[in-house]
């Protein structure tokens, strides 16, 4: 870059992604703000000052262990049985009720709920997603 003030503000934009400005440059970069086409073009050189190796790594790796612990809790034992229980009921449900019989549609719904249970025991279970709060 041969423009001091687009690497000035490109830099800043990088500390701000990583967390790691200070009240100082909270306001330089705020001033800068008032340039809305030169912190455009520093947008666009950030992800080369964002590096391996930088404390970015350490919030993806964190997404990673995040996302694969949502899986296994998807894919326990225990929530598939929860399931297959769910589901067979529903199905049972449906085929007792085509029989006429008043306990075929109640049986169906709570099949359903079991079901539905399962999936939001297991997503209302992970702790909170730093990424939800994220701010662009």
């Amino acid at each position: 870059m041969d423009d001091p003030e687009l690497q000035r503000v490109t830099e800043l934009l990088a500390r701000e992604r990583a967390g790691q400005l200070d009240d100082a440059e909270r306001e330089e970069l705020a001033l800068y703000g008032e340039q809305p086409d030169l912190v455009e073009r520093a947008h666009a050189h950030v992800p080369a000052l964002i590096l391996p190796g930088t404390s970015n790594d350490g919030a993806w790796l964190e997404r990673v262990r995040a996302d694969d612990a949502l899986a296994q809790a998807d894919h326990a034992p225990r929530m598939r049985a929860a399931r297959g229980v769910g589901l067979g009921m529903m199905i049972g449900g449906w085929v007792i009720g085509m029989f006429g019989t008043p306990l075929g549609p109640a049986l169906a719904v709570a099949g359903a709920v079991v079901v539905l249970g399962s999936f939001l025991r297991v997503r209302l279970g992970q702790r909170s997603d730093p990424y939800d709060e994220i701010k662009r």
